[in-house]
């Protein structure tokens, strides 16, 4: 049987799959104030600590990652959002 999902989580799944490359490059999309909080509420994305190797990506500091910092990952659920499409 398939889920249906509400108008709100539709909502999360469409902004998610459209914004979620701008949000890793630190770019301005409308709702980019509450993305975060709201993709995490919807279990989407998640922070987890810095790793030494996450240093090494060529804007890193551009990004604000930074050792002993956090960053935003998807979670599996993210993850299969972003490769299904409807």
């Amino acid at each position: 049987m398939e889920q249906k999902l509400t108008e709100i989580e539709w909502r999360d799944l469409d902004d998610l799959r459209e914004n979620w490359g701008a949000f890793c490059s630190a770019d301005f999309f409308e709702g980019s104030d509450t993305f975060e909080e709201r993709m995490e509420a919807a279990g989407y994305i998640q922070l987890i600590p810095v790793e030494p190797e996450d240093l090494d990506e060529p804007f890193a500091a551009e990004l604000g990652i930074e050792a002993g910092g956090m960053k935003w990952v998807l979670t599996d659920a993210g993850r299969v959002a972003i490769s299904h499409r409807p």
